[in-house]
């Protein structure tokens, strides 16, 4: 008899902690990579945010001279226009994943107030301030998009920043 409340005792104890670790642990875990995602993806796109699209037909047109030196500037123009859809693809990806995830944490609201992991408020906030960012890509919001970066920061707790 004891060998069967030992084998019970165990699985109870292990299908506990499956559940604790499933349930609560993981989603918790996963929203923490997401910080680290957004957190990679702000420092490695900062060059990016304020920065414009090159127009190629204006450059076709205002540039003239030796064809070797224009297909040199198409191809650098490109490069460059693929690099501003990349930074605003991912930021915006991060974004949605910063939801899917927090919607995935049972207790939200609890664990919140225990400091656990920011309000609902201030993840609401940062990803609209993530889809912002994938939207601005003019130098007129140059010093907007580093306010962003900061505020995104700050909401989620993201400590890489300088002070």
């Amino acid at each position: 008899m004891d060998t069967v409340n030992v084998i019970i005792s165990g699985v109870a104890v292990f299908l506990i902690g499956e559940i604790i670790v499933r349930f609560f642990l993981g989603p918790i875990h996963k929203f923490k990579e997401v910080k680290g995602e957004i957190a990679s993806t702000l420092l490695f796109h900062a060059n990016n945010y304020g920065q414009q699209y090159v127009k190629l037909q204006e450059v076709l047109e205002s540039e003239g001279g030796d064809e070797k030196v224009m297909e040199e500037r198409i191809s650098s123009i490109k490069q460059w226009n693929n690099d501003l859809s990349k930074a605003s693809d991912e930021t915006r990806q991060v974004a949605s994943k910063l939801i899917s995830v927090s919607e995935g944490i049972p207790f939200f609201d609890q664990l919140a107030y225990l400091k656990i992991i920011p309000d609902k408020s201030s993840v609401i906030e940062a990803r609209r301030h993530l889809i912002g960012l994938s939207n601005s890509f003019s130098p007129a919001t140059a010093a907007k998009s580093a306010e962003r970066s900061e505020k995104i920061c700050k909401l989620l707790k993201i400590e890489f920043m300088d002070e």
